[in-house]
C-alpha cells in the first residue's frame, strides 16, 4: 500500500513495496498523443537525464527532435517489423509511456500493453502517472 496527499506518488510508493522497482537506466519508449507532446518532452528530457536512450513513434519523435531531444524512430504495430512489440521482445525496452486517443491507436496498445506485462516492464497510460517521476521518489 503507497499512501500519500497526491495520487500518482501513493501509487509510485505501492509499486516501490511491492518490488515493481523502475529502471534507472537502459531504453524508455514514448508514444503518446498530440496533446500530451509537451508533457512528453518533460517525460523524455527527466529520462535523458538520467541516461535513459528514447525511442518514439514517427510523431512522437518528430516532436521530440523538434525540442532537442535525440530520438530513435521505431515503427508502429501496424506499420510494419520490426515494431515497438518486436523491440520489448527483444528486450530493448525497459520502460513504456503510451497514451492514446483513437480506436486503432487503442488496438496497437493493447498489443503493446500486453507484452509489457509479460515483461515486466513498467508500462505508463497517462501522462500525469509519467510525470511523477516515481524513479525520483520524494522523502516521506
Amino acid at each position: 500500500m503507497g499512501i500519500d496527499d497526491d495520487f500518482g506518488w501513493a501509487f509510485a510508493k505501492s509499486q516501490a513495496g511491492a518490488g515493481a522497482g523502475l529502471p534507472q537506466k537502459g531504453t524508455a519508449f514514448l508514444s503518446v498523443k498530440e496533446s500530451d507532446r509537451p508533457a512528453a518532452l518533460e517525460v523524455g528530457k527527466v529520462l535523458n537525464r538520467l541516461g535513459m536512450r528514447i525511442q518514439g513513434t514517427s510523431g512522437t519523435a518528430g516532436y521530440l527532435r523538434e525540442h532537442g531531444l535525440s530520438v530513435e524512430v521505431v515503427n508502429k504495430v501496424t506499420e510494419g517489423r520490426p515494431h515497438i512489440v518486436d523491440h520489448i521482445k527483444n528486450g530493448s525496452v525497459a520502460l513504456v509511456v503510451n497514451t492514446v486517443r483513437t480506436a486503432s491507436a487503442h488496438a496497437d496498445s493493447l498489443s503493446i500493453r500486453r507484452e509489457a506485462l509479460h515483461r515486466g516492464i513498467p508500462y505508463f497510460t497517462t501522462m500525469r502517472g509519467a510525470m511523477r517521476r516515481p524513479w525520483e521518489l520524494k522523502p516521506s
